[in-house]
């Protein structure tokens, strides 16, 4: 962790980052959405050719996008590059053929979730303590059958590499815009869907959530984790119990309050010791990880500005909420209420 600039103790006017260590931290990567677009507008069907030679390679199985007009398709064709340079491997295109029960066939084009997630990966030593997900657009085009020639292309590229090229009913293919595939994907749809109900336009992967009734003993066992001496202090400290007695009065529970001195606590000593400050609840987690709480922390006080603490407790609440529910509830919900709705506040 690098060094910060000169910043006061219990984010000043910052907003403070809320974070309830029943959970785990959030990092969502949000993949391209503008193919989804281009293929919508310009696609209108799939060819199969097989080309002479490509490069070193004879007879090449070749998948051909048809698309209404040739800036469509460059369009298209040169985001599928930019995933591939970015990613360093063809993979970053997927191609996926699903064979539904009815004969029915549905292509769909994506960027690799793996590879997205990858980008994202927390730290090994805190892998345990973030959830990744990927958010990735899908298109998809359904057909009523399996044609003769999707039924020889899928079967030369199961053996050998193949091209996806882009094409137009008035030039052809366009070779030059060639996009290399070693592989891609078949599934089997076994339920009878029909092929319109595969094409789902945004997929979510990557994310295991905790479960409502693990939240509370897994919050107990990493605040005592990562916050050893803070813990010990709030036994002793008179100041802050008649601090938790203040906010118990406006209705918070005592372990709310206990949980915001500890991210209180990590915000200041980030700040006493030098390190950037975390700029959301990943970075919050991973400082709280990677340093150590000291024996001479006995010796500092802990934070007692009511505005401060409730403000935090409120942080922490807002964050528990949001992934619980998994979207942000409208700010006007009080967070207290619809935590005890969902048994939340039973600390």
């Amino acid at each position: 962790m690098g060094t910060s600039t000169s910043r006061s103790s219990d984010f000043g006017n910052q907003t403070p980052i809320g974070f309830d260590y029943g959970t785990r931290a959030r990092v969502v990567v949000v993949g391209d959405i503008d193919f989804d677009d281009l293929l919508r507008r310009g696609l209108i069907g799939l060819t199969y050719e097989m080309k002479a030679s490509a490069g070193l390679l004879a007879d090449v199985p070749a998948l051909i996008l048809l698309f209404q007009d040739a800036e469509t398709a460059h369009g298209c064709f040169d985001l599928f590059r930019q995933w591939i340079q970015a990613f360093g491997t063809c993979e970053a295109l997927v191609i996926r053929f699903t064979h539904h029960t009815d004969g029915e066939l549905t292509f769909s084009v994506s960027e690799n979730t793996r590879l997205l997630l990858e980008t994202v990966a927390p730290p090994p030593a805190v892998k345990s303590e973030i959830e990744t997900e990927a958010v990735l657009a899908v298109y998809s085009m359904s057909f009523r059958e399996q044609s003769s020639g999707y039924q020889a292309f899928t079967t030369a590229a199961s053996r050998s590499p193949f091209l996806v090229v882009p094409a137009t009913l008035a030039h052809g293919p366009m070779w030059d815009l060639a996009v290399h595939k070693s592989q891609f994907e078949l599934a089997f749809d076994c339920e009878n869907k029909s092929a319109s109900s595969v094409a789902q336009p945004v997929r979510r992967a990557g994310r295991w959530r905790i479960e409502d009734s693990e939240i509370t003993p897994r919050r107990r066992t990493q605040l005592r984790r990562f916050y050893p001496v803070t813990f010990e202090q709030l036994r002793h400290d008179q100041s802050a119990k008649h601090l938790s007695d203040e906010l118990s009065n406006r209705g918070y529970r005592h372990w709310q309050v206990e949980q915001a001195l500890c991210n209180l606590r990590l915000i200041n000593r980030l700040t006493a010791e030098g390190y950037r400050l975390p700029r959301h609840a990943a970075e919050l987690i991973t400082a709280a990880a990677q340093t150590h709480e000291r024996a001479d922390l006995f010796t500092q006080p802990l934070t007692t500005d009511i505005g401060v603490v409730e403000a935090q407790v409120e942080a922490d609440a807002r964050q528990l909420i949001d992934y619980v529910v998994d979207n942000r509830l409208d700010e006007q919900v009080n967070a207290q209420e619809f935590l005890s709705s969902r048994g939340l506040l039973d600390g």
